[in-house]
């Protein structure tokens, strides 16, 4: 979150402390939300966000913003950290009344952490019914883009690779139909996930697309952006840049992504990179670090990646 955001979020805690509403209590606790995960306290956060969402009924749609912005964080906390709770209070609030339409970018976003998030936890069949349904209510062909590549993502960690080929066609056509100029820089994200799902199919489309991306990425659409984001772009980059035979300039942004990853406490990124170190440089002295990262995700891909990995270097 951006310093003025936190800002305004202080200034609209101490008016909302002043009143005696309901609203006012809730858009108050939403408040303390933001501002705690400006402050990187992320622990706290997700609980904030858990205590608000059980104080909403999911069938009211007088809070609908408030129920819309409050899920989608904590959806994207429990991608990012194993957070106990977080997912049954996810599907309590997807499972109520519809969202309206102008919130269709959350809840595709929405859609996409919480699959993620079950996959991590080795619930496969919930995660690919998640990505699946981020398309059916994604606003934009933009949004469904990211949504196709996810999907193929997903395959391929499984090692599901005609499906993952399917999906990855899929976001290649839809991605031709995309105005990318005129798309959000959260919606073309989709070019940078095409470059580095193609990047150990075609190197050239691959090359392609994160030129593409490049090009829209402008110095002020850089600043607009958060430390979570800006670490999963170096990352993805630095994978792209390796398969591309850049293999110094790829290396140096996954560990640049991974020591911002650490830092966040997002586990499960950080040993994403380092298992990409791995792959590249066969530095087994990775692999401990590895297995300590992934000591809350046992069920996930990565650990059963980790798991060969370590056998094999024996």
């Amino acid at each position: 979150m951006r310093a003025k955001d936190c800002t305004e979020a202080r200034r609209f805690l101490e008016l909302a402390r002043q009143a005696r509403s309901r609203s006012a209590r809730l858009h108050a606790l939403y408040a303390e939300t933001l501002i705690l995960g400006c402050e990187e306290r992320f622990e706290e956060q997700a609980q904030r966000l858990i205590e608000l969402l059980r104080a909403l009924v999911p069938a009211e749609t007088a809070f609908g913003e408030l129920r819309a912005s409050a899920t989608a964080q904590l959806a994207h906390l429990a991608r990012e950290r194993a957070i106990p709770g977080a997912i049954a209070e996810i599907d309590r609030q997807l499972s109520g009344a519809a969202w309206a339409a102008d919130f269709a970018p959350k809840l595709c976003e929405t859609h996409c952490d919480v699959g993620w998030a079950k996959a991590l936890a080795g619930d496969y069949f919930n995660a690919g019914r998640h990505l699946k349904q981020a398309s059916a209510v994604a606003g934009s062909v933009a949004w469904k883009v990211v949504a196709a590549c996810d999907r193929a993502a997903l395959a391929r960690s499984l090692g599901e690779h005609r499906w993952s080929r399917v999906e990855l066609d899929e976001a290649e056509l839809l991605a031709s139909e995309v105005s990318w100029e005129a798309a959000s820089r959260e919606e073309c994200i989709g070019l940078l996930m095409l470059a580095e799902l193609f990047s150990r199919l075609d190197t050239a489309r691959s090359a392609a697309y994160l030129t593409r991306y490049r090009e829209l990425s402008t110095p002020a659409s850089r600043a607009r952006s958060d430390l979570h984001r800006e670490a999963v772009t170096t990352q993805s980059i630095g994978s792209v840049e390796i398969a591309l035979g850049n293999k110094g300039r790829g290396l140096a942004l996954l560990r640049e992504a991974c020591k911002t990853f650490e830092r966040l406490g997002y586990d499960f990124r950080a040993a994403c990179c380092l298992m990409s170190e791995f792959e590249v440089t066969g530095n087994a002295d990775l692999l401990p670090i590895v297995k300590e990262r992934l000591r809350n995700y046992g069920q996930s891909w990565l650990a059963a990646q980790l798991r060969a990995s370590s056998n094999g270097s024996g």
